[in-house]
């Protein structure tokens, strides 16, 4: 969600300043030069070009910005990908199927958001685009029934739906947030640009002189906004994932990518180790570290303890050692749980240990090919290996592969076509499978 831009007052961001430590990020820069940019729950980005007065307007196609037509100062996108503009004369636009739709002529409109549920709330009444913005009044517009006002007079130049509620700011930069009732909860720091992402994730744009410059990056964790480690810009709007997308103050535009750890899955033999990798997304120049549990397949804590990345490590493994058990019970899964994360975020917090059930004595059926040759019949396991040997009299010590065949759960055969030209010995050797 967007407002008009150009606020007088020169504001700190201290309040903002994260008790935790700060967010890693990787900033992608992207193509073109915009004057705002908008992201729907649908994932689709649309910007405003940074033209004197209008910009026209853009959609990204995946490597590049299509020019779609009209124009516009700010932009913010539906649920839908459909997109809302803001002009100059503080006309607001609604884009339906493909064509731009007048909402409102009224010239007092400095915003508009659309939430990922489709609400439509902007703020607007005594101001215009073309002058100071002052505090507006707030309202919810659904094409049925016009524009309704709302509480909040008073708090009007930025607002964000959240399907409970609505976050705002101020004239002065100040953040509000309303979930029901008659007041507002005022949330420490001021900002100057505020968007919601689809998954509930809320990134603001502040500190720093809002007249010229860049400021800030910011991400509300539940309780406080943490500060991104690198990116500065004007505006920003997040993604159904959270991805934020940021136009800096020259209009350049970049999108954001969080430190991300996830684990993986392993698969082995019983009484094989297990080991799950866990990674980092690109090198950080920090210090990461994650807690994590193995669990066993009763649910019981096997293991625990935190992992800790050094500057530059992106790969780590958790190692689980798995017992034997000469009886037959199947496949068996542990699993790793990644919490509480310094310093990056949790992509994938689970990983799945798969323990493939080891008989170690198979039975062996022996019987004759059709050309005179041996064979053998035996139960097999998937992730073993099963190998036919023989030995001659001529070579006691010495063992050679006849065939193999990987496990398949079921019952396979092996055998040695030809006959042997001598007095011969078998055997069957099984062995965890090549990864």
């Amino acid at each position: 969600m967007k407002r008009f831009p150009r606020l007088t007052a020169v504001l700190s961001l201290a309040a903002l300043a994260p008790t935790v430590p700060a967010l890693e990020m990787y900033w992608e820069p992207l193509p073109g030069r915009a004057k705002d940019i908008g992201v729907g729950a649908d994932g689709s980005a649309w910007i405003v070009g940074s033209g004197l007065t209008n910009g026209d307007v853009y959609r990204w196609n995946g490597t590049d910005w299509t020019l779609v037509g009209g124009s516009g100062v700010f932009i913010t996108v539906g649920a839908n990908g459909d997109p809302w503009v803001v002009n100059v004369a503080s006309d607001l636009y609604h884009r339906v199927n493909n064509q731009w739709v007048l909402i409102t002529q009224s010239g007092s409109a400095t915003g508009v958001g659309v939430g990922a549920d489709g609400t439509v709330l902007l703020p607007g009444g005594n101001s215009c685009y073309c002058g100071p913005v002052s505090d507006q009044r707030l309202f919810k517009y659904t094409p049925a029934s016009g524009f309704t006002d709302l509480p909040g007079d008073g708090h009007g130049a930025v607002i964000e739906p959240d399907g409970t509620g609505w976050w705002v700011l101020d004239s002065q930069g100040r953040i509000f947030r309303w979930q029901g009732g008659p007041e507002y909860t005022r949330i420490d720091g001021h900002a100057r640009d505020i968007s919601r992402g689809a998954n509930g994730d809320i990134w603001v744009i502040g500190g720093g002189a809002f007249e010229t410059g860049n400021d800030r990056i910011f991400r509300w964790n539940g309780a406080q906004f943490d500060e991104a480690t690198t990116g500065q810009g004007r505006q920003i709007s997040v993604g159904p994932d959270g991805t934020p997308w940021v136009v800096d103050s020259g209009g350049k535009i970049f999108r954001g990518h969080p430190l991300g750890l996830q684990v993986g899955d392993t698969t082995v033999i019983e009484g094989a180790e297990l080991r799950f990798p866990v990674t980092l997304s690109y090198p950080s120049d920090r210090t990461t570290s994650v807690a994590f549990q193995i669990f066993c397949p009763d649910n019981s804590v096997a293991g625990s303890g935190t992992l800790t990345f050094p500057p530059g490590a992106t790969n780590l493994v958790v190692t689980q050692a798995t017992p034997v058990d000469p009886s037959p019970n199947g496949t068996r899964l542990y699993r790793l749980q990644l919490a509480n994360a310094v310093g990056a975020d949790v992509i994938r917090s689970t990983g799945i240990g798969t323990v493939v059930d080891d008989v170690s004595a198979p039975t062996l059926t022996p019987f004759r090919t059709a050309s005179g040759g041996f064979a053998v019949r035996c139960p097999s396991v998937i992730g073993k290996r099963y190998e036919l040997q023989r030995r001659g009299t001529l070579g006691a010590n010495t063992w050679a592969a006849v065939t193999a065949l990987a496990g398949t759960g079921a019952s396979i055969e092996l055998g040695d076509s030809a006959r042997p030209p001598e007095q011969a010995f078998y055997r069957v050797t099984v062995t965890p499978a090549a990864p």
